[in-house]
């Protein structure tokens, strides 16, 4: 699990469209929590417990910023379709 909460940084920088863009890690990470409402560590705590409740296709990481996105932005799709 040492190794999860950099997974989701690394994920949640295309969805806020920021790979290749270099930015500190204290930035991303306060960009982080703005949009998802959470850190990376707590998101993969969450992530660590939701394995037990998966089917086939196993989620991806990505699936999970794109939940709770919705969650703490609670916005129409046509909206969230324009982050994408």
């Amino acid at each position: 699990m040492a190794n999860l909460p950099s997974r989701f940084l690394w994920e949640s920088e295309s969805i806020l469209r920021r790979r290749g863009i270099i930015s500190s890690d204290s930035l991303l990470r306060q960009r982080y929590q703005y949009h998802f409402g959470v850190d990376p560590e707590i998101t993969a705590i969450l992530w660590v417990s939701l394995e037990r409740f998966w089917m086939e296709p196993e989620p991806e990481p990505k699936h999970l910023l794109w939940t709770l996105l919705f969650l703490k932005q609670y916005s129409p799709e046509g909206v969230l379709c324009t982050m994408v």
